[in-house]
């Protein structure tokens, strides 16, 4: 009768099944196997919408994954938090805070393997309306200046 143990070694990035077989005799036979391997990383992340409290992502997809995950997190701040696997591209993030800059990963999952992953840095937008609100210009400040100048003088003089 034969028994197997298999173990997963980390080398570097790449991993290693350790298959020991005992064998009726007692001898182990040690026989390494190269462990699953992902599909490659999506590539082309880009931005599609920028909310106060939403990113819109878009990714040009992988040549072998079914479906994806997306992670996001404040830079240099609190945990990482993971989207359950989709297949929608592109995906929206929602909840997010304003002026906000995050990281998004995506990564491509065939067969339970994930890749790994394609990443960037976008910020939220911190308000809705900033883009409404126009500076005034040069000419148009000097004008309601001499406006108000002209009013002001007529009813001094009593026009």
């Amino acid at each position: 009768m034969t028994s197997a143990t298999k173990m997963l070694f980390v080398v570097g990035r790449v991993e290693v099944y350790l298959v020991l077989f005992q064998l009726v005799n007692m001898q182990t036979v040690a026989a390494f196997t190269p462990a699953p391997t992902g599909p490659p990383p999506p590539t082309n992340l880009q931005f599609t919408t920028v909310g106060t409290d939403i990113l819109e992502v878009s990714w040009t997809a992988s040549s072998s994954a079914a479906t994806y995950r997306v992670t996001y997190e404040p830079v240099g701040g609190a945990e990482t938090v993971s989207v359950a696997s989709t297949t929608d591209n592109p995906y929206t993030i929602t909840g997010l805070t304003a002026g906000t800059l995050y990281t998004v990963r995506v990564y491509g999952i065939s067969n339970g393997v994930e890749s790994g992953p394609l990443q960037g840095d976008q910020g939220t937008s911190e308000c809705n309306y900033c883009h409404d609100i126009a500076r005034p210009s040069l000419t148009s400040v000097l004008f309601v200046l001499e406006s108000v100048y002209r009013f002001s003088l007529h009813k001094a003089i009593g026009f």
